[in-house]
């Protein structure tokens, strides 16, 4: 069963209404006759809802046959209906405006939560940044023995390398034992080898006076050489251990080494490209 023209009334959806819906309208409304003069009028001119509400007075008075109180009658029903229609649009405007606000109210509750949540998560963070240790990139480089913290499979060897067969005296005024471990020192990659030497030598409690005497071993893979005066111990040692070669410094006194036939200093040279291999007195 369709819907009647009343019920729609109340929906607010008159402006659809078909020519016999307004007129099934016009006779419950108006009280009117099937026979009335209007019902006719109304459905000869083909007058649908979306006519109906736009009918002026004039309009209505040739609908009626210049009947002034019908037309009168016929009018204000008129703009009852269009006012209902206004009062329900305008309901819904106001719906719509309730929940835009609700919605907006709670976005913006919403947004003023998260920010707290954020400053507080941001000094929390600030907090423990301060008080945790961070990290110092250091300008200079230890070199004898490196932080375990960072690289522990690569630490700088200790001297364990085994001195030459000498007199008990000569043992003796060696700067390091033969399994003693040199002590941590720490040095710039612009160091020369000769600061490092002498501040080896203070370190190892050593008179630094007597600095020529004595000598920087770099062994590194299976090979040994002593580092000239010039090199830079630092930069040397880094890039041996970037080679995975496990480089290592040792402190060590001139003459505690065998000495080199000079009949061998050529081989040495061709085959260690000229840096000879440690064991002759210097």
């Amino acid at each position: 069963m369709s819907e009647s023209p009343v019920s729609q009334i109340n929906n607010g959806d008159y402006a659809n209404w078909t020519v016999d819906e307004v007129v099934s309208w016009c006779k419950s409304t108006l009280k009117l006759p099937d026979d009335n003069s209007l019902c006719l009028s109304l459905v000869e001119n083909d007058v649908s809802g979306s006519i109906l509400k736009d009918l002026t007075l004039d309009d209505c008075k040739d609908l009626c046959d210049s009947n002034l109180k019908l037309a009168i009658k016929l009018k204000i029903s008129i703009n009852k209906l269009n006012d209902t229609s206004a009062d329900l649009a305008s309901e819904q405007n106001e719906n719509i405006n309730v929940l835009l606000k609700n919605l907006y109210t709670t976005l913006s509750h919403k947004l003023q939560e998260y920010e707290s949540q954020y400053k507080k998560l941001r000094m929390d963070v600030l907090e423990v940044m301060k008080t945790s240790p961070s990290p110092i990139q250091h300008t200079q480089g230890d070199y004898f023995e490196q932080k375990r913290a960072h690289t522990p499979a690569t630490h700088i060897g200790t001297a364990t390398a085994v001195v030459k067969s000498l007199p008990d005296s000569s043992k003796s005024a060696s700067v390091v034992a033969t399994n003693e471990p040199l002590k941590q020192l720490r040095a710039s990659k612009e160091d020369s080898c000769e600061r490092v030497l002498k501040n080896a030598m203070k370190r190892h409690n050593l008179n630094d006076q007597d600095w020529k005497q004595y000598v920087l071993v770099l062994c590194y893979a299976d090979q040994e050489r002593i580092l000239e005066l010039h090199e830079k111990p630092v930069i040397i040692f880094k890039n041996l251990k970037q080679q995975g070669l496990h480089p290592s410094i040792m402190l060590r006194r001139k003459g505690d080494f065998e000495e080199v036939p000079m009949s061998n200093l050529n081989n040495h040279s061709s085959n260690d490209n000229g840096n000879l291999t440690p064991g002759g007195r210097l």
